[in-house]
């Protein structure tokens, strides 16, 4: 490696990472540099054997869309998701959770070796901690990243790792890393959702003989034209009999006495969704977020 720009302490991560096979999750708060690491990682180790990325930063995934969880071979074209519903992991936690462990699970299944977890920049209280912990816990992995911004930022999650679990690797964030503001970050995640909801079109979906996650709003105990306001433009996702994300869509409406969801969604094949899931956010159709509670 000749890049001038490339830190040595990558160089020597790389050499530590020992075996044949291998799941290492990088932790790090915003900014800090992990997903070009993790990025950088995983092409490295594919080198070694097969390879794969999963991205568990919902609010700002580079493998899915915003409020999923998402996994590729390196050198696929193709990425999967695993839907939660939620930019912030801090209001989902065991819906993240148990979105990343499946996400590294399918990974393992397809094949990899080698498996790099980015994961949030939420390291911040007792949440963080335990969700952190939470990942390690289901993940397994074989080695721990800690990408270090600041003295003892990351010491409580550092105390949650156990010493015969994995391997801890303390890193300082690269120097090339360009901090982006909130309102960049949000620019991006409904550019991102803009994408996703292309091509959209109000459809149809009977839930007969569909998983349903989430709990079925409507039934809050108030008729729908009462809660239309608060659940309007509601994130949904529409998945595989497996639970992996097919689309994305926004609730239009319900109908049928609550057998049957208006969405707006792009085409999928109706004969392929197996499950539907509520999110915990709403959106326009330009993809911004309404930030009145529901």
């Amino acid at each position: 490696m000749t890049d001038p720009a490339m830190p040595a302490a990558w160089l020597d991560l790389l050499d530590a990472l020992s075996g044949e096979t291998g799941t290492i999750m990088v932790i790090g708060g915003v900014d800090t540099g992990k997903t070009v690491l993790t990025r950088w990682l995983a092409e490295q180790l594919a080198a070694r054997g097969p390879a794969a990325i999963a991205d568990s930063d919902l609010g700002q995934s580079v493998l899915g869309p915003p409020g999923t969880v998402g996994w590729r071979m390196v050198g696929a074209d193709a990425s999967e998701f695993i839907f939660v519903g939620e930019i912030s992991p801090a209001r989902r936690p065991l819906g993240t959770a148990t979105a990343t462990w499946r996400a590294c699970e399918r990974a393992r299944e397809a094949g990899a070796a080698w498996l790099v977890l980015d994961t949030s920049g939420y390291v911040d209280g007792l949440g963080a901690v335990a969700l952190k912990r939470a990942k390690m816990d289901l993940v397994r992995p074989t080695d721990v990243v800690l990408i270090e911004d600041s003295p003892d930022r990351l010491t409580a999650i550092t105390r949650a790792i156990r010493p015969d679990e994995a391997r801890v690797h303390r890193l300082q964030p690269a120097p090339a890393v360009e901090a982006r503001s909130p309102a960049r970050r949000r620019q991006w995640r409904e550019e991102r959702f803009r994408e996703c909801l292309a091509g959209a079109t109000v459809r149809r979906i009977p839930l007969a003989g569909r998983a349903v996650y989430g709990g079925r709003p409507w039934r809050w105990g108030t008729a729908w034209p009462r809660l239309e306001g608060r659940l309007q433009g509601m994130l949904v996702g529409l998945s595989d009999a497996e639970g992996i994300g097919l689309a994305l869509g926004l609730l239009r409406g319900v109908g049928d006495a609550g057998k049957t969801l208006l969405v707006l969604a792009p085409p999928v094949d109706d004969g392929r969704i197996g499950a539907v899931s509520f999110g915990n956010i709403r959106l326009r159709e330009d993809g911004t977020q309404i930030i009145e509670e529901m």
